[in-house]
């Protein structure tokens, strides 16, 4: 009989190849490079801006912050919200 935490540790790396070809499929269609783990909804976005979520949904029409669709979500990164603080710095 197979040892239980080795079937365990196989289906992980399976579910961890799986999960690392779909965010690449991601990537690849939208040309948005996510910060794997770092993607922020709506308010969690408004927060760390801090601004209101109508705000966040004014920046996103204006083209001012680009989203990305995690399934029906809208998602930012990190990264660009800190791109998006620099620039309104200037």
């Amino acid at each position: 009989m197979e040892n239980p935490f080795e079937i365990l540790e196989k289906r992980l790396i399976s579910m961890e190849n799986k999960l690392e070809n779909l965010l690449n499929a991601i990537e690849s269609n939208t040309g948005i490079t996510a910060q794997r783990g770092e993607a922020a909804t709506r308010a969690q976005a408004a927060k760390y801006l801090g601004v209101s979520v109508g705000t966040i949904d004014n920046l996103v029409r204006s083209k001012q912050l680009k989203p990305f669709r995690l399934g029906s979500s809208v998602r930012f990164t990190y990264a660009d919200l800190d791109e998006f603080i620099e620039k309104s710095k200037k």
